[in-house]
């Protein structure tokens, strides 16, 4: 039983999959502790932070995902909540990263992965199935963990170059979208800023900025949408929707509950009474 990844047998992970369930009135804290490996939560249900050392929350509710990498210090708290977690070893992670070519770029940063988010969900659809119990002989489980592995190494080891690296096609689609938020901007409309076909542009931006241009501009929308609500005196909600480029407000505010953990009214009850954020 393992996973091979790089012709390397790789110890089981479909056994270290180990499911919480919290309920009570009051918020828990847990221990500050930290891992040698990667810990990857999954929630099912209701709402679960990880403060850092550093006094940075972590936040993840209904279907958010967080991957704490190697040394992260972090100290848990949780009200209400159903999760999942799982650690991967870090040698899996370095060999799998040593097969995509990805360099380690300094100390590695914690993820909050949305419900939306890839990776999100196909780490659920790991826990899912090996938390039934499935043999890791099974070619769908070993698919899903030989995926999840891949994908963790990905997003948690792939440092995008910096600024005055970036191809200046992408910097030019980067300008836009800064400058451009607020208005439609489809695939399309960037490729034709970058002078770059559709395919070409989706394949360079992701490799060059770690996301499709999609994921990147929902991301700067919701930080500019937060900047709003975080101000002292803002409009309403579906205001500082329209005002980022959100036509949906649904869609709106289930992205926003995806990143922030909290619907946009209650972040902005929570930044008014000074409370921290990630």
């Amino acid at each position: 039983m393992g996973m091979r990844i790089a012709s390397l047998e790789a110890p089981p992970v479909a056994d270290r999959v180990v499911r919480r369930a919290v309920s009570g009135r009051r918020v828990e804290r847990g221990l500050r502790h930290h891992h040698p490996d990667f810990e990857l939560t999954w929630v099912e249900a209701g709402r679960v932070e990880f403060e850092l050392a550093s006094g940075k929350l972590l936040v993840a509710s209904d279907g958010a995902c967080i991957v704490l990498p190697p040394g992260a210090v972090v100290t848990p708290r949780v009200r209400v909540a159903a999760l999942q977690q799982i650690m991967v070893p870090a040698s899996i992670i370095a060999v799998a990263a040593m097969t995509l070519g990805l360099p380690v770029h300094g100390p590695l940063e914690p993820l909050v992965l949305g419900a939306d988010d890839r990776l999100a969900q196909l780490i659920r659809l790991f826990m899912e199935e090996a938390s039934e119990g499935a043999s890791m002989k099974d070619p769908l489980i070993k698919s899903l963990s030989d995926a999840t592995v891949f994908g963790v190494a990905r997003a948690s080891l792939h440092s995008p170059p910096s600024g005055a690296h970036l191809d200046r096609r992408i910097r030019r689609v980067l300008a836009t979208m800064n400058d451009g938020y607020r208005e439609r901007l489809s695939v399309e409309d960037l490729a034709r800023v970058a002078g770059m076909s559709r395919y070409a542009l989706l394949h360079v931006f992701r490799a060059q900025v770690g996301a499709s241009p999609y994921q990147h501009l929902t991301t700067l929308r919701l930080e500019r949408a937060a900047e709003q609500l975080r101000a002292a005196r803002t409009p309403s909600v579906l205001e500082v929707a329209l005002a980022c480029g959100f036509t949906d407000p649904g869609r709106f505010a289930r992205a926003f509950r995806a990143r922030y953990g909290c619907s946009p009214r209650e972040y902005r009850v929570r930044a008014s009474n000074g409370a921290p954020f990630a």
